[in-house]
């Protein structure tokens, strides 16, 4: 499949969580089974069947609630990582950050709305974080930011 969605055939398009796409965080092949991927799949590819300009690519994400409890993604981990835990588990409000290269790359909130919304914006501009800050959930995380990137950090980071 190319970047619009065609397969061999130029005429027969896919999409769908079952697909492979080209990730806008770091440029690999892979699937995400979940709706908003699915969803945004079909847009570019209605996009290009009709002529219009697509959307710029969407940092992933997703949502679900079990048992009673909102959990939210953005982005892809690698186990590869670094892991730090913003709060604490056990009582039932936290969240789990992903560093690559000390660049925020992912984020997964238990309950945790209040760092789910900023992490998706910086994830997008490839914001590096302070570890040591970013631990601490009594700070917000758009304050846990190093520097602001460039055009050119983003590019060479390819988040």
């Amino acid at each position: 499949m190319d970047g619009d969605g065609r397969t061999s055939d130029p005429l027969i398009y896919a999409t769908g969580d079952v697909t492979r796409f080209t990730s806008p965080i770091d440029g690999t092949s892979q699937r995400l089974e979940c709706i908003q991927n699915a969803q945004a799949q079909a847009d570019g590819v209605a996009a290009h069947i009709t002529g219009q300009e697509p959307a710029d690519p969407e940092i992933p994400w997703f949502w679900t609630v079990q048992h009673g409890v909102r959990l939210q993604t953005a982005g892809v981990r690698d186990a590869a990582d670094d892991v730090i835990v913003r709060g604490e588990p056990a009582g039932g409000r936290f969240s789990v950050v992903y560093l690559r290269d000390g660049r925020l790359a992912a984020v997964d909130t238990v309950a945790g709305l209040t760092d789910f919304r900023p992490a998706r914006k910086l994830i997008g501009q490839g914001a590096r974080l302070d570890p040591t800050l970013a631990a601490d959930p009594g700070i917000p995380l758009t304050d846990t930011v190093l520097n602001h990137p460039t055009d050119a950090d983003l590019a060479a980071a390819r988040i």
